[in-house]
C-alpha cells in the first residue's frame, strides 16, 4: 500500500516542482527586462487623477453612447443595448446578463478602468423601457435586445491589441435595500454566463468582483456592505466558485470595503448616466493592481485597493462584464467601456503560460466560511447540549428541594413523602 501511494504522489510532487521552476524562470526574465527599461514605472503613481489617460485609445473596443461598436460584442442572458445604455439586468429577481468581447485579447500588458453606478431609483419597467432608443444595425433593423422576449442568444464582441488600458463605466440602482448581487469584470479563456455575478462558476482566468450583498456565512449575521475583490481559477485547479460565501474559496489577496451609503444612492433621473463608482484594473509586467474612485465622495484620484505580484496571465483570453440578481434585486448598467494601449517596454516570454499562474497564495478563509453547513450543524448541537444540561440541573434542584429541604424554605408548600 505504501508503495502504491508513493508511486501516485511522486508524479504530483514532480509536477509541482516543475510548475514552481517555470514560474521562477519566467519571473527572473521579466525582472531583468523591467530593470533594463529606462524611466519605466510598472505601478500607477500615487494621486493619479481619475480622468488621466495613458497610452492611446483603441477605438475598435470603444463602447460609449450611442454604442456604434456594439456589433463587436456578444450579449448573453438578460442583457440588452439601447442608444443610451447597456443594461445587464433590470430590477427583478433571479436574472443574469453579460457582455463579452468577440475576439481574444492579444495584449500582454493592459489596463482596465471601470465605472460602476448604483442608484436606488425605483421605476416601473415599462416607464423605463419607454425612455430607451433602440440601437439599429444593418442586420438588426429592429435594434438589439437580447432577452427572452425578443432575440435570445444574440451576440456581439470586439477586437483586442497589445498593452491595453480598459475603461468600463457601470451603473447599479435598486428600489429596495440592500442591492444585490453585484457586477464582475472578467478576463477568461472562454466567455460564458451563469450564477457567479452573471458569469460562470467554473472558469479559467480572473474576475474582479464588485459584490453588493454580503452573505451570512456560517449562520452568522453580517453587516451589509459593497466589497471589491479578485478571484482566480485555472483548469488544473478546477474549483467551482461559490457565490454563497462571496467567492471566498477563490479569492487572492484582500478586499476593499466600500460601504453602501454612496455606492448605492437615490439620484435624480437627470443623473442617470453618471457612474457612482469607477474601477481601474491594471496588469503590467505580471502584476495586477486594482483601484477605485467614488464620485459622491469627491474622489478625484484613484484609491489603491489591492495588488498581486507574480500573477502570470495568458494572452488570447476574452473580456467580459456581467451582473446578476438573486432574491434581492438591482438594475445593473454598463455606461462605457474603453481600452487604451499602454506604452510599456517589451518583455517577451519565450514560453508563455498556457493558464494563469500565481506565485502568491489564495486568501485565507476561516473555517466558518469554508464549512458553513458543518458550522451551523455543530452550533445547533451545542445549543441542544446546553439546553439539555440546564434541564438536568433544574430537575436536580427540584428533586433535592422537594425531598430534603424543610417546608419553611418552600413558602409552606407541603412536602411529598415517598414510602
Amino acid at each position: 500500500m505504501n508503495v502504491v501511494l508513493e508511486n501516485i504522489e511522486k508524479p504530483r510532487k514532480v509536477e509541482q516542482c516543475s510548475h514552481i521552476e517555470t514560474i521562477r524562470a519566467i519571473l527572473a526574465r521579466s525582472t531583468r527586462q523591467t530593470l533594463l527599461a529606462d524611466d519605466f514605472l510598472p505601478r500607477l503613481p500615487p494621486e493619479t487623477p481619475v480622468d488621466n489617460t495613458r497610452g492611446y485609445e483603441l477605438h475598435d473596443f470603444q463602447l460609449i453612447r450611442p454604442y456604434s461598436n456594439a456589433p463587436h460584442w456578444d450579449l448573453y442572458g438578460d442583457a440588452f443595448i439601447s442608444r443610451n445604455k447597456i443594461r445587464l439586468t433590470r430590477e427583478a429577481q433571479s436574472l443574469n446578463g453579460s457582455i463579452w468581447s468577440r475576439n481574444r485579447v492579444s495584449a500582454r500588458d493592459w489596463e482596465i478602468q471601470t465605472n460602476l453606478s448604483e442608484n436606488r431609483k425605483p421605476a416601473s419597467e415599462c416607464e423605463d423601457l419607454n425612455r430607451l432608443e433602440w440601437v439599429e444595425f444593418p442586420a438588426f433593423s429592429n435594434g438589439l435586445h437580447n432577452s427572452s422576449a425578443t432575440a435570445p442568444n444574440t451576440s456581439f464582441r470586439l477586437d483586442a491589441k497589445r498593452d491595453m488600458l480598459r475603461i468600463v463605466d457601470l451603473r447599479i440602482y435598486a428600489g429596495s435595500a440592500p442591492p444585490a448581487d453585484g457586477v464582475a469584470i472578467w478576463y477568461l479563456e472562454q466567455p460564458a454566463y451563469g450564477s457567479a455575478w452573471g458569469g460562470p462558476t467554473n472558469f479559467s482566468g480572473i474576475g474582479v468582483v464588485l459584490d453588493t450583498y454580503t452573505n451570512a456565512i456560517g449562520g452568522m449575521s453580517t453587516r451589509q456592505s459593497t466589497r471589491l475583490f479578485v478571484i482566480l481559477n485555472t483548469r488544473s485547479h478546477a474549483t467551482v466558485v461559490d457565490p454563497t460565501i462571496d467567492g471566498n474559496n477563490l479569492r487572492i489577496e484582500g478586499e476593499c470595503d466600500l460601504g453602501n451609503d454612496l455606492i448605492s444612492s437615490r439620484v435624480p433621473t437627470s443623473y442617470e448616466h453618471s457612474p457612482t463608482i469607477r474601477i481601474l484594473i491594471r496588469y503590467v509586467h505580471e502584476e495586477l493592481e486594482v483601484f477605485y474612485a467614488v464620485p459622491a465622495r469627491d474622489h478625484e484620484h484613484w484609491q489603491m485597493c489591492m495588488n498581486a505580484s507574480g500573477l502570470f496571465l495568458p494572452i488570447n483570453y476574452y473580456l467580459g462584464v456581467s451582473a446578476a440578481t438573486g432574491e434581492l434585486k438591482s438594475t445593473h448598467e454598463l455606461l462605457s467601456f474603453r481600452i487604451y494601449q499602454l506604452d510599456t517596454p517589451p518583455h517577451y516570454i519565450e514560453n508563455p503560460v498556457k493558464e494563469p499562474m500565481y506565485i502568491g497564495m489564495y486568501a485565507e478563509t476561516s473555517g466558518t466560511q469554508e464549512y458553513s453547513f458543518w458550522s451551523s450543524f455543530f452550533y445547533f448541537v451545542e445549543v441542544v447540549i446546553v439546553v439539555a444540561l440546564m434541564l438536568v440541573v433544574l430537575y436536580g434542584l427540584y428533586y433535592v428541594t422537594d425531598k430534603y429541604i424543610d417546608d419553611s424554605f418552600l413558602m409552606a408548600r407541603p412536602r411529598r413523602r415517598f414510602y
